[in-house]
């Protein structure tokens, strides 16, 4: 069975958004993070970047799902720093057509930016076989691919 890509969403936000009282009430953060989020977030001096780039990752997330009539709230939707160091997405949910999905995510931000891409991904074969069959299918020629997923440069 070949891989099939699903959605991809993208997102970005302004860090200083994440820098007013009003974003960093009580009442926004756990509507929009899991404790374990702002956990991690809090550990560093500049944090509202760390909470823009998780928050830019939620709506790439909620973006990505909702292609398929797909929705979870954004605590429901939680970023975190894999053993590699790479950020991965987890759903807290019990809908399993969420649950089936794998993602990679790929977080960034500057001084004043922070952005977002998340790809959702059905079944577990490699993204990069997944693109390449699909430009093979397509008869679109290409001298070279680079998925994230597999860290592959495809011929």
């Amino acid at each position: 069975m070949m891989s099939e890509i699903i959605r991809i969403g993208v997102d970005i936000e302004e860090i200083v958004e994440f820098d007013t009282p009003e974003l960093m009430s009580k009442e926004f953060l756990d509507l929009c993070f899991t404790k374990r989020e702002i956990n991690y977030c809090n550990k560093y001096k500049y944090w509202a970047s760390h909470l823009a780039v998780r928050f830019a990752a939620k709506e790439a997330a909620i973006k990505a799902l909702s292609g398929f009539d797909l929705t979870l709230e954004r605590n429901k939707i939680e970023i975190i720093t894999s053993e590699n160091g790479r950020p991965k997405l987890l759903f807290h949910t019990n809908d399993a057509n969420i649950l089936k999905l794998s993602s990679d995510v790929s977080l960034s931000h500057s001084a004043t930016s922070a952005i977002a891409f998340v790809l959702l991904i059905k079944d577990s074969i490699s993204v990069s076989y997944s693109i390449s069959s699909i430009l093979v299918r397509r008869g679109v020629a290409y001298s070279s691919l680079i998925a994230t997923n597999s860290s592959r440069i495809i011929p």
